[in-house]
């Protein structure tokens, strides 16, 4: 859509559309601004799992699993109709075993192993 005054095509800033000419709005070149986002991106990236690596590992993914569980349970209870006990034992298991230690590791787990488990687990 061209400007009404000089006929530049306008561009959007915050939603309201701009012409870059008449208001000296500097643009950067595409490859310019690909090259600023790719290096804002890995820093931003670095800077977060610095703050990351301080946590301790297992209680982190325990925690990041029963965040994503609850955000499950919240999806579920309004749009479907799974099996929401069985589900939740999943991901509960889940965070308890990553926090346990002193495994013997002694047998490899079936899927028989596993389902067995997780009806231990169901309430």
């Amino acid at each position: 859509m061209p400007c009404k005054i000089c006929k530049t095509n306008l561009i959007y800033i915050y939603n309201f559309p701009t012409c870059p000419k008449c208001e000296h709005v500097s643009l950067v070149p595409y490859d310019d601004a690909v090259r600023i986002s790719d290096h804002l991106l890995e820093k931003f990236k670095n800077a977060f799992f610095e703050i990351v690596k301080t946590f301790k590992k297992n209680h982190l993914l325990a925690n990041i699993f029963w965040q994503r569980e609850k955000e499950m349970r919240r999806f579920l209870r309004r749009y479907s109709t799974l099996d929401i006990a069985r589900l939740s034992s999943c991901t509960l298991l889940l965070r308890r075993v990553f926090q346990m230690s002193g495994f013997l590791e002694q047998s490899d787990v079936t899927e028989e192993d596993a389902i067995r488990v997780i009806k231990h687990m169901r309430p």
